[in-house]
């Protein structure tokens, strides 16, 4: 539910923006894994790139970790988005943590049983022992991380827009520099087989920024050049 309530938010800043003009021709927003930005709007004839949020409870980029000849390792897909996050979160120390939390507790049963064999008390297992875990690390985690996809900036339901690292388009807007934390935990991806789910990691906001001025969900005018 969170996470269609969510594409419904993002529909509703792309048809405000659309509705003013200011959406490159052709652009359609990403709505999931589709490397396209949540929308895109122009400003001074160049074309810029917009991260959209419901709010301060959504996950603002996601990784998976591998248990792998004993030790807790970054993994996943090999996109250059993930690729990029994983870099940043191995600069942080994410992989040390998550030996130092979870390794104490040995090889859990999901990647070593095969699914036949599964059963549910090896599911309650890997959740007691592979649960929520967190660590506090600094804003410029999530800064890069945009930059990296040439997102500078970001509207947030009933909080506004901000910019990230930069402010290429000197909008009056203040800067999202929030507290950060990486989570790490167990997260089932359906209800079967009875394995099917893994372990990942989340870049998640902690605390409240201060209310921008500017809200797109209010009034896109700023925008319009």
């Amino acid at each position: 539910m969170a996470g269609k309530q969510g594409f419904i938010y993002e529909d509703k800043i792309h048809n405000k923006l659309k509705a003013a003009g200011i959406v490159p021709k052709g652009f359609i927003p990403a709505r999931s894994s589709s490397g396209a930005p949540d929308a895109m709007f122009m400003y001074g004839g160049q074309s810029n790139k917009l991260e959209i949020k419901l709010d301060l409870r959504a996950d603002y980029g996601q990784g998976t970790l591998d248990y792998v000849d004993g030790v807790w390792r970054l993994g996943g897909a090999n996109t250059v988005e993930a690729l990029v996050l994983r870099e940043l979160m191995v600069a942080v120390g994410i992989e040390q943590f998550a030996n130092a939390e979870w390794g104490p507790k040995g090889p859990p049963f999901k990647g070593r049983v095969a699914t036949e064999q599964f059963t549910n008390d090896m599911v309650t297992a890997d959740y007691a022992n592979f649960g929520n875990r967190y660590k506090v690390v600094p804003s410029s985690v999530l800064h890069n991380y945009y930059a990296s996809k040439g997102t500078y900036y970001i509207q947030i339901g009933s909080y506004g827009l901000y910019h990230m690292r930069a402010n290429p388009l000197q909008l009056p807007v203040p800067q999202f520099n929030p507290g950060l934390k990486i989570r790490m935990r167990t997260k089932r991806g359906g209800s079967v087989p009875l394995n099917n789910y893994r372990f990942t990691t989340a870049l998640q906001i902690t605390g409240r920024p201060g209310i921008s001025p500017i809200n797109l969900e209010r009034d896109v005018d700023i925008l319009k050049q």
